[in-house]
């Protein structure tokens, strides 16, 4: 959506509007009129019954205070629109002279004020205000519509606006508003440039690159055609190879299937030729000596607490350089493709990056003068399609529980990362480079299918009379002598057994990569994303929230549940938080009756964050012999101390950090255990017991055994997965937009053009100018 707006124009979802923002008068003139009036609800309200994003971008925009939506009736047409825009800026002028002001266009108004990369709560010039003029479903009529206002107001004294406005629209995809772009088919794209060049004549047509070109492809054949036009005449695309992996075992018409996929080696290669290897250290820009302190220190801290490596093993004989040497992980789940089918997407990423926002505001408040020469930070920032490299893609009707091209990607993943170990590559002096997948990472059912795994959650007590098995990969936890609901000690019995047996029921692929002798199974991680946000926290929230509505005064329990929705919403309203949810139902908890367990059903793990910050915040208004209330409140406390705890540190935590964390985390745990026991004791279905537990019981125990041993310990956040999910969301978008037929091949090749756009935005790559 587009909105135009008084000194920025904003946009949202699927429209464009343009809005006005207002900076800081000078101190000799008050602030004294009100800017926030917002437009009367019976003009508004129609925008907002029509699109549910934009209704999420009103509340964000709600919550920060700072915009007003002042819109002309759903409907206008051109003329009423354009005078309805320019009475709204010379009335502005009028009650409000002198200001500085600027027009402009957005997709996100709430992202284009408040973003810490240029929002413009962050300015230099001070914006105080933005105004939401107009709204549009396409960028064309905002565009123009921003064009025309600063056409008029471009010599005002007070306009901060230099370009002649619209420049924005020629690009396919606008940074973070992604999401909100309309999306043209290659056909449609050539049928308009035929129909352009129809109209100017070749000889016109000449001077516009690329259009003489693009009109010549074929409409039955477009997306080869254009893009033969954007890749190889133009170059707009990351040059990796598509290789293709033969399937033996599958065959399409007779013939062995053919599986596209992305090579390790090749990312490698390029990041070396782009002079870009950098990205993996996490750095902004390239430094030699610099990178390799960083790998060298990384390495020596990982050496501490996994001695038997094979890769000290190698760099003794003299195989490789730990400096050269980039810790990996290999991530692996699925999206959403077409028709709402499961799209696997399978990708490397870095374990070190550019750190976290939590870290990012950590380290401004500390007020660090001087940065560290040799810094180890978590890879949470930066856009994605700059931090991870893809290997492959499937859709899920080409893959089964037990079939081969799923075998045969992983295997291709897995050659490719042996080879980065052992083989490496070189650049153009010589010098030789590896990489290490240390670690597999993703949700449960993916560690289980890719590894091979025969203790999973899978083997969890479902009902009653059902023989307790072992359910995780790293210990023989799950029967009856070894419980994994024992989650409030730091001596469980299952924890002399971590390591004790092989948990594969057959031989993964990630077996050939060099890995720590006899202890493959710590290869498949848990990750703290899937733990807590999408599992755990859902779960201690169901029942704080079933709780908290027995303890309104309401009697019906709709109406307890909109009362702490007024709450909530009032909090997120305090805090600047987007509630994400406007409604806390029992629906939300999944809670049709008493007599079932309440859980989280949410799918957002944002909520699951802004619900226990918000739960912490009703600290002191229960009453002092509210035992179970009481109990809640110090388990949400821990927790949320080791999540924050967790993503304000860097790649390596101290031992007292360590320390810290496993006892915020084992508190938790012991809490929720004693939570468990009170609704047993009460009969009441309150406080699941999930294996999520015990997942973070492994985390807890591995922290604090590093601290007790005064050893750094590798932040669990490393292998988190939070920036590789919204990934798998790139690709699997495009997988509904090509053809079927062909989806794994266009996927990736579209994925390389979206990836150079992006490496161009992050100044990775010059993009140099072509005929």
């Amino acid at each position: 959506m587009d909105v135009v707006t008084a000194n920025k124009l904003v946009e949202t979802d699927a429209c464009k509007s343009i809005a006005l923002k207002r900076p800081l008068q000078p101190p000799s003139r008050a602030l004294s009129t009100s800017l926030r009036r917002q437009n009367p609800r019976q003009v508004l309200q129609p925008y907002l019954d029509g699109s549910g994003t934009l209704s999420e971008i009103h509340s964000r925009c709600e919550s920060i205070g700072r915009i007003a939506f002042k819109l002309p009736p759903l409907g206008s047409l051109s003329g009423k629109a354009l005078k309805h825009c320019l009475h709204e800026l010379d009335r502005l002028f009028d009650a409000q002279r002198p200001l500085i002001f600027k027009i402009g266009w957005t997709h996100d108004a709430s992202w284009r004020w408040a973003n810490d990369i240029y929002g413009y709560a962050r300015s230099i010039d001070k914006w105080t205000n933005m105004d939401v003029l107009y709204v549009a479903k396409e960028p064309f009529s905002a565009a123009m519509l921003e064009a025309a206002l600063i056409e008029k107001y471009q010599g005002r004294e007070g306009c901060r606006n230099v370009q002649a406005g619209g420049e924005t629209t020629q690009f396919p995809s606008c940074g973070p508003d992604d999401h909100y772009m309309t999306y043209a088919s290659c056909a449609s794209a050539v049928r308009s440039a035929k129909n352009v060049v129809k109209d100017l004549g070749n000889e016109q047509a000449q001077g516009v690159g690329g259009l003489l070109k693009l009109a010549q492809c074929s409409e039955h054949n477009a997306e080869r055609d254009t893009r033969a036009v954007l890749v190889n005449h133009f170059g707009l695309s990351l040059p990796i190879p598509i290789r293709k992996h033969t399937v033996e075992a599958e065959t399409v018409r007779g013939k062995p299937f053919e599986l596209p996929m992305l090579h390790l080696t090749d990312w490698a290669k390029y990041l070396l030729k782009s002079n870009s290897w950098h990205l993996l250290a996490g750095l902004r820009r390239p430094d030699r000596l610099r990178e390799e302190k960083i790998w060298q220190a990384w390495w020596e801290n990982y050496r501490a607490i996994d001695p038997t490596h094979v890769a000290f093993e190698m760099e003794a004989r003299g195989e490789l350089l730990l400096s050269r040497t980039a810790a990996m992980v290999l991530h692996g789940d699925e999206g959403r493709g077409r028709r709402r089918q499961a799209f696997l997407v399978v990708s490397y990423k870095s374990m070190l990056g550019r750190g976290s926002h939590p870290a990012k505001r950590a380290a401004k408040k500390a007020k660090a003068v001087k940065k560290p020469y040799i810094k180890h930070e978590t890879n949470l920032l930066g856009h994605t399609l700059t931090t991870h490299f893809l290997a492959g893609v499937l859709p899920r009707n080409q893959y089964g529980e037990d079939d081969c091209i799923f075998d045969a990607l992983l295997a291709g993943a897995a050659e490719q990362a042996k080879e980065m170990c052992t083989t490496g590559v070189t650049d153009r002096e010589g010098r030789k480079f590896n990489m290490f997948v240390l670690r597999t990472i993703g949700d449960w059912p993916w560690l289980a299918k890719s590894g091979k795994l025969c203790q999973t959650f899978a083997n969890a007590v479902k009902k009653e009379q059902q023989e307790a098995n072992q359910m995780c990969h790293l210990c023989c936890a799950g029967p009856d002598a070894y419980p994994f609901e024992e989650i409030g000690t730091k001596r469980p019995r299952w924890a002399a057994t971590v390591g004790r047996q092989e948990p594969f029921y057959d031989t993964p692929a990630m077996a050939i990569v060099p890995h720590t002798p006899g202890r493959l199974a710590e290869h498949y991680t848990f990750d703290v994303f899937h733990t807590i946000h999408l599992g755990l926290g859902r779960n201690f929230l169901g029942s704080a929230l079933a709780l908290l509505s027995e303890r309104e005064p309401a009697r019906g329990i709709d109406e307890r549940f909109n009362m702490l929705t007024e709450k909530y919403l009032a909090f997120c309203k305090a805090s600047s938080h987007p509630p994400i949810t406007h409604r806390l139902t029992k629906d939300l908890i999944q809670w049709p009756s008493t007599t079932d367990y309440p859980s989280g059903g949410w799918y957002k793990a944002a909520l699951t964050t802004t619900l226990l910050e918000w739960f912490e915040t009703l600290d002191g208004s229960f009453d002092a012999d509210d035992e179970v209330m009481s109990l809640a409140m110090e388990a949400c406390k821990a927790l949320n101390g080791f999540v924050r705890l967790l993503f304000r540190s860097g790649a390596w935590l101290s031992a007292e950090d360590a320390g810290q964390a496993a006892q915020l985390a084992l508190k938790y745990l012991r809490r929720y255990s004693q939570l468990a026991c009170w609704a047993q004791r009460e009969g009441r279905t309150l406080w699941i017991l999930q294996p999520k537990l015990h997942c973070l019981h492994h985390m807890a125990l591995t922290l604090w055994e590093h601290s007790q041993a005064s050893k750094k310990s590798l932040n669990p956040v490393c292998c988190s997965t939070q920036t590789s999910e919204d990934f798998i969301g790139k690709p699997s978008r495009l997988s509904r937009r090509v053809a079927a037929q062909t989806v794994i091949q266009r996927v990736l090749e579209r994925h390389l053009q979206n990836s150079y756009s992006e490496w161009v935005k992050a100044g990775l790559l010059v993009e140099t100018r072509r005929r």
